[in-house]
Formats: structure tokens, C-alpha cells, sequence
């Protein structure tokens, strides 16, 4: 992909999936944070326990290294496939946990899931994309990009009025309809990672040519699985579990 021209680059199953995951998880992780007083206090807390939470969390944000090494190392010496689904993983975590009232517990998982929640997409976004793109054209798609995630923003006042006022009065759950937004979004980002698996497991065990899965060093992240390499009629056929289709 990334010695295509910047057009087909653009157009690319891969790089609108990565600008559709990044969009989806800047949005739910910046309503988090613009929300999480509001959100504690329709959670049935007090106001001097909302107030504690707030300094904790504030403390927390600064925090999200700590799991550098982890999404680090999966980057380095793992598949694409198995990143975006932990990713995914923890931000349906993320938001099941701030629909649970009266609980403190959840209240902190749900803290330490935003606060190392954006290490992991911002590691992943920039990884996956300089895994995409050419160096000369690298700067467009990423400015391109983060155009698209900034325009999420605008979604974040009409939601958060919808949760302060015209559902305030289901109390405990007058945010639960963002959430349970924000939740399905992700859900959908499962879709395309799954795909792939089913695609690359399927082709494993097919009968016929032998199939070998070449997911890591693979040069796009994400798209369905695609026959790479033709060989004499009696040579193995080399599949790669996240590159874009290519014609034979």
C-alpha cells in the first residue's frame, strides 16, 4: 500500500479503517473526560465523594504510561489483529463500567481505562500508520486523519446537553444512552479484525494448496484476508491475514 499513490492510499480499506477506529475511540475517550463529574453524580454519589473521584481521576490521566510497555511490546512483537482486538476489548470495558451505579470499584476500573485507553489508540493509530503510509506521504494521512478525529468533538455538546437535561430525570442512568452509544460503536470496530481471523482460519484449514499465515511485518493492518503470492502449480500459496486485496 505504501507505494500506491496517494488517491488509492486514501481510498484504502485500511486507512479508513484506522481514521474510523481512531475517530470512535478519541470521541468516547474525550466524553469521558469532559463528562466525568456529571457522570459521577448521576452515578447516585455524593457531592463530597464526586469531588474525591474528580481528584482522583485528575491524578490518574497523567498516568496512562504505565501501559506503554504493554501495547509497546504487543506492537513490536505481536499481530495488528490481536492489538485492535485488545483495544477494542478495553474500550467496551470502559464503557460497561460507567454504566454501573453505586460502585466504586467500577468507577475506578472505568478511570484507569480512560487514562491508559489513550496511550493505547494514539500507540496504535501512529504505529499502524507509518506501517501504511510512505514517508512521502505520511504527513497528508495523518493530517487528514486527525481532521476527521478533531470533527468528532462536535458530537460531544449535543450529547452531553442530551444526558444533563433532557434525561436528567432518569438519574442513575441519564447517561446511559451515550455510553450504550459509545459501546456499539467500538462493538463495530470488532467487525473488520474478526473478518480477517475467520478469513486466515478458514484458508489454515481448507483443503487443497497449503496456506501460510503471514500476519506480523505485514505491510497494511487491516483488510480481508488476500492471496499474496502465486507460485508454480505445485507451490504453496502465501495468504496474509491483514493486507489489502491485490490483484493476482
Amino acid at each position: 500500500l505504501s507505494k500506491r499513490s496517494l488517491k488509492r492510499q486514501l481510498r484504502s480499506p485500511p486507512y479508513l479503517y484506522l481514521v474510523l477506529f481512531a475517530s470512535v475511540h478519541v470521541c468516547r475517550l474525550n466524553f469521558a473526560v469532559a463528562t466525568f463529574q456529571e457522570q459521577v453524580g448521576s452515578l447516585g454519589f455524593g457531592a463530597s465523594e464526586v469531588d474525591q473521584f474528580v481528584v482522583i481521576f485528575g491524578r490518574l490521566l497523567p498516568l496512562g504510561f504505565v501501559g506503554m510497555p504493554l501495547i509497546g511490546y504487543l506492537l513490536d512483537n505481536s499481530t495488528p489483529l490481536v492489538v485492535f482486538l485488545l483495544v477494542n476489548a478495553a474500550g467496551v470495558l470502559n464503557s460497561s463500567l460507567l454504566l454501573v451505579p453505586h460502585s466504586r470499584p467500577a468507577l475506578l476500573g472505568a478511570m484507569c481505562c480512560v487514562a491508559v485507553g489513550r496511550q493505547f489508540v494514539y500507540s496504535t493509530f501512529f504505529s499502524e500508520l507509518q506501517r501504511l503510509a510512505s514517508p512521502r506521504t505520511y504527513g497528508t494521512l495523518a493530517g487528514l486523519a486527525n481532521l476527521c478525529v478533531a470533527a468528532t468533538g462536535l458530537l460531544l455538546s449535543p450529547l452531553s446537553s442530551l444526558s444533563t437535561s433532557t434525561l436528567a430525570p432518569w438519574g442513575e442512568y441519564a447517561f446511559a444512552p451515550a455510553n450504550l452509544l459509545m459501546m456499539l460503536l467500538v462493538l463495530l470496530l470488532f467487525t473488520q479484525p474478526l473478518s480477517c481471523w475467520r478469513e486466515a482460519r478458514r484458508a489454515r484449514t481448507s483443503d487443497g494448496p497449503t496456506f501460510v499465515a503471514v500476519a506480523r511485518g505485514a505491510p497494511s493492518p487491516l483488510a480481508p484476508a488476500s492471496v499474496l503470492e502465486r507460485g508454480a502449480p505445485n507451490s504453496s500459496l502465501r495468504v496474509s491475514l491483514l493486507t489489502e486485496p491485490q490483484a493476482p
